[in-house]
């Protein structure tokens, strides 16, 4: 009789968890719907003022979505203007987009969403861009209320000597006549928040927290991670080895009186540099001939990014 009850209480149980399990994914899907509808809406608007207002009202409706039980586990994946990218071992997802200004300027929001597994609980931090620049960003480690600001694209993971490591690959529109790529590591501190920016970029006789690359918003820059990439660099004997590695493009002025003038500068055609991941740290190898018979490095899919 007991063993009975008990199998009529367990399916009772799972038809319940099913249910509502199926009613949250429901409501998701609505509420994604929502969030979609009004970002795409942002640049419908002629007026800053108004972007602004309607970005306001996605930020707002997001911010609720993502703290509403069950939202860590929703993929968000039909965005198609917001970039969602989670780690590989579920720990967090960080949550990217910007809003383009009539003046040719760009602002930038997102939030960072953590998932404490054992407590079922979940943090949730904003992203703010502060309006004053930060100064010598490369060496500067930020927290979530001093953002560098960027549209993510890709979320590398990589391990060494059982410690996690994370970077970001990323755009931003610095101004009018400017773009930027950025490789920005990022960490979870003791306190399990985010940390932007580490000093394992090992770049120019220096660790950089992070690497950024500033060129003409005439161009567009390829910077791009491949897991399974085919190389061909005398910085390593001269082999071709397959290796994991970030390749972007080299940039140059196009005329050396134009050094640092960054809006005059432009990539060199058919050379690129790379960085590997090695011992917990991202080395840097210039000259890389990358050559992948088996498939092409993708372009981002959520946004045309130059």
């Amino acid at each position: 009789m007991y063993r009975i009850i008990i199998i009529v209480l367990l399916s009772v149980f799972f038809t319940i968890s099913i249910n509502i399990f199926g009613q949250n994914q429901e409501d998701f899907t609505v509420l994604e719907q929502k969030l979609n509808k009004k970002a795409l809406a942002i640049i419908d608007f002629h007026q800053n003022a108004e972007r602004l207002e309607q970005n306001n009202k996605l930020y707002d409706l997001f911010l609720e979505t993502l703290h509403k039980d069950g939202s860590f586990d929703y993929p968000f994946d039909s965005l198609e203007t917001i970039s969602v990218l989670r780690s590989p071992d579920e720990k967090f997802r960080i949550i990217t987009w910007y809003v383009p200004l009539v003046n040719g300027y760009y602002e930038y929001y997102g939030f960072f969403q953590i998932k404490d597994k054992s407590a079922n609980k979940k943090k949730i931090y904003e992203l703010t861009h502060p309006s004053e620049k930060v100064e010598e960003a490369e060496f500067k480690e930020l927290n979530h209320k001093n953002w560098f600001g960027a549209y993510y694209y890709d979320l590398i993971h990589s391990q060494y000597a059982g410690k996690d490591y994370y970077t970001l690959l990323g755009w931003k529109g610095k101004n009018p006549l400017v773009r930027q790529r950025l490789i920005e590591p990022i960490r979870l501190n003791s306190e399990n928040e985010p940390v932007f920016g580490q000093p394992i970029l090992s770049y120019k006789d220096d660790y950089y927290c992070r690497a950024i690359f500033s060129y003409s918003s005439r161009v567009s820059m390829e910077l791009n991670y491949d897991s399974l990439l085919l190389i061909n660099n005398a910085n390593i004997d001269s082999k071709q080895i397959k290796t994991s590695m970030i390749v972007f493009d080299r940039l140059d002025p196009i005329e050396d009186s134009l050094e640092n003038h960054y809006q005059f500068y432009k990539p060199v055609t058919n050379i690129s540099d790379g960085f590997i991941f090695k011992n917990g740290k991202w080395v840097f190898f210039p000259n890389i001939d990358a050559r992948n018979p088996e498939r092409e490095i993708p372009e981002p899919e959520r946004i045309e990014l130059k």
